[in-house]
């Protein structure tokens, strides 16, 4: 929950996207950025389900599918040299000990600044 975005959570909990980029805006706190100083991140699920709105058995189903923090985390890094830039995206199954890396991907970013997949 705190770190989904208003699409996942929308369809996750099955609200507007409205009313889950209502949850997101109070999460990303005045700068509306994500991951900045002033982010209100929510304590437990069950405040984040109180700001959607959420009761009954929609309220239940809902709180067996969210959690603060996911398991994944997703790292994008450009590079620049003269004209040239390339990246890459990397998934990981976040561990402890020993992180995963799920995903690895390597980038082109065009003039356009739309990126290109290899």
């Amino acid at each position: 929950m705190n770190e989904a975005s208003a699409a996942v959570i929308a369809a996750t909990a099955d609200v507007s996207l409205s009313v889950a980029e209502t949850v997101v805006a109070v999460r990303d706190g005045r700068d509306g950025e994500h991951q900045t100083e002033d982010d209100q991140l929510f304590e437990n699920v069950e405040d984040a389900l109180t700001l959607l709105g959420l009761g009954g058995e929609q309220r239940t189903a809902a709180a067996a599918l969210f959690s603060l923090r996911g398991s994944t985390l997703r790292i994008e890094s450009v590079g620049h040299v003269n004209d040239l830039s390339r990246g890459i995206a990397v998934i990981l199954k976040k561990d402890p000990v020993r992180p995963k890396v799920l995903e690895w991907r390597e980038f082109t970013v065009e003039p356009d600044h739309r990126r290109q997949l290899d």
